[in-house]
């Protein structure tokens, strides 16, 4: 008997919600249709979109502080300064070439 009423409640809701996709509607909340036939974005969606990129905004925010942070204070210290300009001009003259300084000087010349 149970098995047979819960039968006829799984039909009847399936019943209802065939009527409602045929009428264009869900059960769940119902979306305006903007041309085309797509649905339109809900304002509450926006809102957890809007709030999503500000929090993002806030932690590239504080990740560049915290870069910026870390290079003054590496810059700071004279000895660690040396080290850093030292290895990054190794670095440069071992990987540019000639060329590559001549175009970047007359790029440079032309600003």
């Amino acid at each position: 008997k149970i098995m047979a009423s819960r039968k006829r409640q799984r039909s009847a809701r399936g019943s209802e919600e065939e009527g409602k996709e045929a009428a264009g509607t869900s059960g769940r909340g119902q979306q305006q249709q903007q041309e085309g036939g797509h649905p339109a974005p809900s304002r509450r969606r926006s809102e957890r979109l809007a709030r999503r990129e500000r929090k993002a905004r806030e932690a590239a925010r504080a990740k560049d502080a915290a870069a910026a942070a870390a290079v003054e204070a590496v810059f700071a210290n004279p000895l660690l300064r040396g080290k850093v300009l030292f290895f990054k001009l190794d670095l440069e003259r071992k990987t540019r070439t000639d060329e590559d300084i001549y175009e970047a000087v007359d790029e440079w010349l032309e600003d």
